[in-house]
């Protein structure tokens, strides 16, 4: 009996077929037998009936606070190596004095516009 070097692969995919098909038709009894609930599209408390929205508009000045912050922030972490480690040269000296500038005129021009006030 010769045996045929293509019925391997063609079983292989033919019992992966079944499988799926199998699969398909028990995920399908599942849920269809599950039931509706009427709070799907509010967010889980730990057990507790949520008693109004969660989720509260934030004012825009809490986003802009926060990138000013963020902005100074890499700001420092990025000046802090160049100034341990080489002061007096003048290229880093130029570029250590310059960035602090322009971030400060920044500053200055939020400032000037009222972005950062706290108006309602």
């Amino acid at each position: 009996m010769v045996f045929n070097l293509w019925l391997i692969p063609l079983s292989f995919f033919t019992i992966l077929i079944i499988l799926a098909i199998i699969l398909a038709l028990v995920t399908l009894v599942f849920v269809s037998q599950s039931p509706k609930l009427t709070l799907d599209s509010t967010p889980y408390e730990c057990g507790v009936m949520p008693f109004s929205m969660s989720t509260l508009s934030t004012h825009v000045h809490f986003y802009v606070v926060s990138v000013v912050f963020l902005i100074f922030d890499v700001e420092l972490v990025a000046t802090l190596p160049i100034i341990t480690s080489s002061l007096l040269e003048k290229d880093w000296l130029s570029i250590w004095l310059l960035i602090p500038l322009i971030l400060t005129l920044g500053l200055l021009l939020e400032l000037h516009y009222g972005s950062l006030d706290w108006k309602c």
